[in-house]
C-alpha cells in the first residue's frame, strides 16, 4: 500500500508500508543475515535491517508504479511501525512538467564594446602609477598621496554629565600607510585628511555605514584621533622610452606599441564582461518565457552543495562562517535567501536546456567530448587519461549537451 503526496513545488512524500507476507519475510531475511554475522537480532535490530534491505527496490518499485522521476535523493524515514507492519516515508523531488511553447521573441542581446582613447590613456596612467615610486613630500596632503598615520578611533560616553573618550576595538593603529582616494576606510575618513600635514594632531569625525559587519558600530558616529607623521607623493616614470623598456614586453618597443596592446586587453576584457551580461539577460528572457517553478527539494539540494562548498573553502583559511557573514554585511537568513533565489534560476535554466536537447536531439559527438577532455587536462599538466578516469564521460556529454542547446537558442532568432 502507497501513497503520494505533493507537500511543496513540485515536491512531496511518498508513504509505502509493507505488511502481511512481505514484511514477515523481509524480517525473516533480515535475522538470518545477522544470525550468520554473529550480530545482534533483537526485535529493533532485524526491523531496522530489513527495512535497510528493502530501500531500494521497495523505492524503485513503487515510484515505477506511480509513474514518478526523482529529481532529488530521498529523504527517508520511518513513519510508523506494528508488530505485524512498517510505513516508510521518502520526501523527494520530482521532475517537474512544462513546455517549451513560442521562442520567437527570445533574442541575445547584441555585444556593444567600445575603447575610447581616454579609457587607453587611463589604462597607461594606471601602469605608471604601479611602476612609481613613493616619495616624501613637504606639502598638505592631497587626493592620490598616501599619509602615513597614527590613529585611534574612539566613541564619546556620558559619565555623571561628563564626555569620556572609550576606544573602541579595532580602531587603533600606528605608522599605517594610507592612499588617500583609495576608499580603504569608511566614507569621509580619506577625505577628512586632505590639507592637512606631517606632525599634525587633530580630530575626525564619521558614522560608520549602517550596513557596517560590526552591531555595536553601525550606524554610530564616532572620533578618530590622528597624527600625520609623513605625507608621500607618488612619482610616475617621466621618460617614456625608459618606462617601456622597464615594461618588457616583447614586441612593445615604443609608447605607441604599448597603446596598442592596451586598447586589445582592453577589447577582451570588454567584451568577455559584455558577453556574460548579456548571456545573463538572455537567460532572463529564456525563463520569462518558459514559466514553471523550479522543485524545492533540487533547489535545497543545490542551496547545500553551495554553502557547503564555501564554508569548506572558508575553513582552508582558517575563517569563521559567522565572520565571512560579517565582512559581507548580510545575516544568515540573509545570505541563504540569496542563495535560494539564485539555485531556484540556476535550475530552471538547467531544466530547459536539458528539455531543448532532449526534444531538439542535441547531443556532443565523440570529437566534442575528446576535445573537452583535452581542455580539461591542459591546466594541470597531466594526461588526458587521468581526466577520463576520473570524470566520467557521461558526465561530460551531459554538460556539453547544455552547452550546445545554450548555442542552439542563441541562434535561434538570429
Amino acid at each position: 500500500m502507497a501513497t503520494w503526496t505533493i507537500t511543496g513545488k513540485w515536491t512531496g512524500e511518498l508513504l509505502v508500508k509493507i505488511d502481511g507476507d512481505e514484511w514477515k519475510q523481509a524480517k525473516k531475511e533480515a535475522r538470518e543475515r545477522l544470525d550468520s554475522r554473529n550480530q545482534p537480532t533483537e526485535d529493533d535490530d532485524v526491523v531496522n535491517a530489513a527495512i535497510n534491505q528493502s530501500l531500494e527496490t521497495l523505492f524503485e518499485r513503487v515510484i515505477a508504479e506511480f509513474g514518478l522521476v526523482p529529481a532529488s535523493k530521498p529523504e527517508i524515514e520511518m513513519a510508523a511501525r506494528t508488530p505485524g507492519s512498517v510505513t516508510i516515508k521518502f520526501t523527494f523531488a520530482v521532475r517537474p512538467e512544462f513546455q517549451i511553447g513560442d521562442l520567437s521573441a527570445l533574442k541575445m542581446p547584441d555585444l556593444n564594446v567600445q575603447v575610447t582613447k581616454e579609457d587607453i590613456e587611463a589604462e597607461i596612467d594606471g601602469f605608471k602609477r604601479q611602476a612609481g615610486s613613493l616619495q616624501p613630500a613637504d606639502k598638505a596632503a592631497e587626493m592620490g598621496d598616501t599619509a602615513n598615520i597614527d590613529f585611534r578611533g574612539v566613541v564619546e560616553n556620558d559619565f555623571n554629565g561628563k564626555l569620556i573618550r572609550e576606544a573602541f576595538e579595532g580602531g587603533t593603529d600606528t605608522g599605517f600607510d594610507l592612499e588617500l582616494g583609495s576608499g580603504a576606510f569608511i566614507p569621509g575618513f580619506e577625505e577628512q585628511l586632505v590639507g592637512h600635514k606631517a606632525g599634525e594632531e587633530f580630530d575626525l569625525h564619521v558614522t560608520f555605514p549602517e550596513n557596517y559587519h560590526d552591531p555595536s558600530l553601525a550606524g554610530r558616529p564616532v572620533i578618530f584621533e590622528i597624527k600625520i607623521n609623513q605625507i608621500y607623493e607618488l612619482k610616475v616614470p617621466s621618460n617614456e622610452a625608459e618606462f617601456i623598456r622597464e615594461l618588457g614586453l616583447e614586441g612593445v618597443e615604443t609608447m605607441e606599441d604599448f597603446r596598442d596592446v592596451v586598447n586589445e586587453k582592453l577589447k577582451e576584457t570588454r567584451t568577455e564582461k559584455a558577453r556574460v551580461e548579456a548571456e545573463e539577460q538572455f537567460m532572463d528572457q529564456l525563463i520569462k518565457l518558459v514559466p514553471f517553478d523550479a522543485p524545492d527539494g533540487m533547489v535545497q539540494m543545490e542551496v547545500d552543495s553551495v554553502v557547503a562548498g564555501i564554508k569548506d573553502q572558508l575553513e582552508g583559511y582558517n575563517i569563521e562562517f559567522k565572520d565571512y557573514l560579517k565582512t559581507v554585511g548580510m545575516k544568515e537568513s540573509q545570505f541563504m535567501e540569496e542563495q535560494w533565489k539564485s539555485a531556484e534560476r540556476n535550475i530552471r535554466i538547467r531544466l530547459i536546456l536539458e528539455k531543448i536537447a532532449s526534444e531538439r536531439n542535441i547531443r556532443p559527438t565523440a570529437e566534442q567530448i575528446e576535445e573537452e577532455y583535452v581542455k580539461m587536462a591542459a591546466p594541470y599538466n597531466v594526461p588526458v587519461e587521468d581526466i577520463k578516469a576520473s570524470v566520467a564521460e557521461s558526465d561530460i556529454s551531459y554538460q556539453l549537451s547544455l552547452k550546445l542547446a545554450l548555442e542552439y537558442l542563441k541562434n535561434l532568432n538570429k
